[in-house]
């Protein structure tokens, strides 16, 4: 026979509801952009999918490069 005591009961919707959180939305981090056409470079943050930051260049960029270790992006521009 199964008892189940107040205890339990009072106690199990908590216990089901516990993993019901909401989870991050995104990836932490960001993605450095290249724009070629608005000559510069952005910065997304991946967490919050969001613009952190437009790098005007003055040239327009073809690739961009990150480097964890010296924490710098470095945009690569044929035309200058």
């Amino acid at each position: 026979m199964l008892v189940i005591s107040r205890r339990d009961l009072l106690v199990s919707p908590f216990a089901l509801f516990a993993g019901c959180r909401p989870k991050p939305a995104g990836f932490p981090g960001y993605a450095f952009v290249a724009n070629e056409d608005g000559q510069g470079g952005a910065a997304v943050d991946l967490n919050a999918f969001v613009l952190t930051r437009h790098v005007p260049l003055g040239a327009s960029p073809t690739a961009v490069a990150a480097s964890s270790a010296r924490k710098t992006v470095y945009a690569l521009t044929p035309q200058s």
